[in-house]
């Protein structure tokens, strides 16, 4: 019964450690697997990679290194995206501003101009001259603040559309060297055209 014990303990330590072992990915420019862009990063077999493993994986593809490639692009998409984000930002505070200022402006010529017609009527004056008065001098207050709204308006849109196509074209380049990994490393199996039994019967079978 103890020795069975003894045993019993040391099969789940075995277990343990291998268990340990077999989760430590470990990556040369000879491991084979499927790999897959993850952002700026890589996944082998659903595991992403660190740093250094995709670091040791890009120092040889069919011969070449493609860090360089690789973290330029990396950093070209990351910018990108800033760009994309900060853009929004800046568009979304523009146009609050220029909304802003756009209602002010009519709600002081409408207001305003009311207010100056019935004084005016009241006292015996001109009161359409004293309401057109009263709404250019409210135009001429509130005008620099719609210009300006639409001007950082206009400037993040901009900037935010400058950065899509940035984005877009660097993660096709990321995904370029992963296809290119994958082309030398897991080329994709010929398909064939036989005639014979199939599970459905006597006919044509693709295979691939």
């Amino acid at each position: 019964m103890k020795k069975l014990i003894v045993s019993i303990i040391l099969m789940f330590l075995a277990c343990g450690a291998y268990a340990q072992i077999a989760d430590t990915t470990v990556i040369s420019t000879e491991t084979i697997g499927v790999l897959k862009r993850a952002g700026g990063g890589m996944k082998m077999d659903k595991v992403r990679l660190s740093r250094e493993e995709r670091q040791i994986l890009l120092s040889d593809i069919g011969g070449i290194d493609y860090n360089a490639d690789w973290n330029k692009a990396k950093g070209w998409r990351a910018a990108g995206i800033s760009m994309i984000a900060g853009g929004s930002a800046v568009a979304v505070v523009g146009l609050g501003y220029f909304m802003g200022a756009a209602v002010a402006g009519m709600l002081g010529i409408v207001i305003g101009a009311g207010t100056a017609a019935v004084v005016t009527g009241a006292v015996g004056g001109d009161s359409n001259a004293a309401a057109q008065e009263t709404s250019n001098n409210v135009s001429n207050e509130v005008s620099p603040h719609i210009a300006a709204g639409l001007i950082i308006l206009t400037v993040g849109a901009g900037t935010a559309a400058a950065g899509i196509p940035i984005t877009i074209v660097n993660c096709k380049r990321l995904s370029n060297i992963v296809d290119e990994y994958n082309a030398i490393h897991n080329p994709a199996p010929e398909a064939s055209l036989s005639f014979g039994p199939t599970r459905n019967g006597i006919g044509l079978a693709l295979n691939f």
